[in-house]
């Protein structure tokens, strides 16, 4: 915009051929193009003014570490670092952020990197623990060559790849040495060991080709080794022209996450066996079965049903997850025509709208009620809630400041169990009521706004309000008017020097 004024100048300046009436119809027409142009100004610097992005936090929250320990995150390029429990983030979204988490010393993250879509308040877990493998056995599996199913039974003569599962539960990579044996009456028929890369939290399937010479019953040896001193073991049936129907196996259940001393139950081919320790054991014939995991009071199984494959001893784990109902509040304050209020700055004597979203953050639905409570104004508002899981529900109460001062809004939600009342999260903002002279509020002309329910958006605590936005409707006042007065000045001075 000025280098388009300035070039006018230039040319009115070397108008020096021109007569003053034809300057004056210039200069009139360059008054008349920016009165124009004023409102479009004023439009356009107030759509950029709106359409700023909305701020939000981002907070890592740290397990494991030793208190004290010193750890980072880096967010978008951004690396901040704390002694502390939580490093908290302040982004514009809505966007897609990379982040990455350092090693604390000898300590390794879990997760240590990965991707956020950021539309709102988040919270992210980071486990830390030194450095350690655990290799398990997953499972194992025969598959024809012929046409690529897996089979129960081998034939003497047909090709076949035998393929076992093996995890890495630790937290980092590690290269893994499997030997596989197959023998039978003491005579080894084969014998391989691939080397596998693992990564931490990775399974792969380690296999070969077996082609059984004879009938019989093959036993197939694995050992999967990390190193010296890390090593899982176990031994597989091979039937070889021989139904392994004939035999029963045992297949064993084997919890984790339970308090000691917990029933729990498991149905397998239709038959359902209950225990207070650790392992439920069926013993079955070789063959496909489906398996479904009982219900315990305040836990979900994590895999609460899933089919087998059973040509030897079978094991399943079962892992446990507490069932957690926790409704998160998120507010915001809104002018009465619908415009956020991004400064926290309000008009004395004006109504304004308190906006809390309640989102359920936890892993089961349930019920309780969100107390709202505005400080000095001692407002109490109390509204009740049914949340599903990832479900949420907005409220909002209206107030009008009646004075000039700091005000505090305090939301507290709760969850009604049959133990009783409990107090889950509580959030606070603050805003300011100033003298109408004090605060201009965006306007919206022609807008009206509704409020209902949501059952998408997910928000954490903010612990400090966004960064307001600059305004620029005084500025853009201004600069126009110093536009005309530097127009006129110079039509002023091209007149006198018309005259010299």
């Amino acid at each position: 915009m000025l280098w388009t004024i300035l070039e006018c100048i230039g040319k009115i300046y070397k108008m020096q051929s021109l007569s003053v009436a034809e300057i004056m119809r210039q200069t009139a027409g360059i008054l008349i193009l920016l009165t124009l142009l004023s409102p479009a100004l004023l439009i356009v610097t107030h759509t950029s003014s709106n359409a700023s992005q909305n701020m939000f936090n981002v907070t890592f929250q740290e397990q494991g570490l030793p208190s004290g320990t010193q750890w980072s995150v880096t967010l978008n390029g951004t690396t901040k670092t704390s002694t502390g429990s939580q490093i908290t983030f302040q982004v514009n979204g809505p966007a897609y952020l990379q982040y990455s988490v350092a090693k604390a010393g000898n300590y390794i993250p879990t997760p240590s990197s990965g991707t956020l879509f950021i539309n709102s308040s988040q919270l992210i877990n980071v486990s830390f623990a030194p450095p350690f493998i655990k290799l398990i056995i997953t499972g194992f599996s025969v598959i024809s060559l012929s046409n690529g199913s897996a089979v129960p039974e081998l034939q003497p003569g047909s090709n076949y790849e035998l393929l076992v599962d093996v995890k890495n539960e630790g937290n980092v990579q590690t290269l893994i040495f499997v030997e596989e044996t197959v023998t039978m009456a003491g005579k080894v028929y084969a014998n391989v060991t691939p080397v596998e890369s693992l990564g931490a939290g990775s399974q792969t399937q380690v296999g070969f080709e077996f082609t059984p010479p004879q009938s019989g019953v093959y036993t197939l040896d694995v050992l999967v080794k990390a190193g010296s001193n890390i090593s899982v073991s176990q031994s597989f049936p091979l039937y070889v022209g021989v139904s392994p129907k004939l035999q029963l196996f045992n297949v064993t259940f084997q919890e984790q996450g339970l308090p000691s001393g917990t029933q729990w139950s498991v149905t397998l081919n239709g038959t359902t066996k209950t225990s207070t320790g650790s392992q439920i054991t069926f013993q079955v014939k070789g063959g496909k079965y489906e398996y479904s995991v009982g219900q315990v009071t305040g836990f979900q199984a994590e895999t609460p049903s899933g089919v087998i494959f059973v040509n030897g001893t079978t094991s399943v784990r079962v892992e446990f997850l507490p069932l957690v109902f926790l409704p998160t509040p998120s507010v915001k304050l809104y002018y009465a025509n619908g415009s956020p209020i991004l400064n926290f700055q309000v008009q004395v004597n004006s109504s304004f709208t308190i906006k809390v979203t309640v989102n359920n953050q936890g892993n089961y639905s349930g019920k309780g009620y969100l107390l709202v409570l505005v400080e000095p104004l001692n407002l109490t508002r109390q509204f009740n809630y049914t949340l599903p899981v990832n479900g949420s529900a907005t409220f909002q109460v209206s107030i009008t400041p009646p004075q000039a001062g700091s005000y505090t809004v305090t939301v507290s939600t709760y969850s009604v169990t049959p133990q009783g009342v409990q107090l889950e999260k509580e959030s606070s903002i603050t805003f300011t009521a100033v003298k109408p002279t004090q605060v201009s509020p965006p306007t919206k002309t022609n807008t009206t706004s509704t409020t209902t329910p949501s059952n998408t958006s997910k928000h954490t605590n903010q612990s400090s309000p966004p960064a307001p936005p600059t305004t620029g409707g005084g500025l853009n006042t201004t600069l126009i008017v110093g536009i005309v007065v530097v127009v006129v000045i110079v039509f002023a001075v091209v007149l006198i020097l018309r005259r010299r």
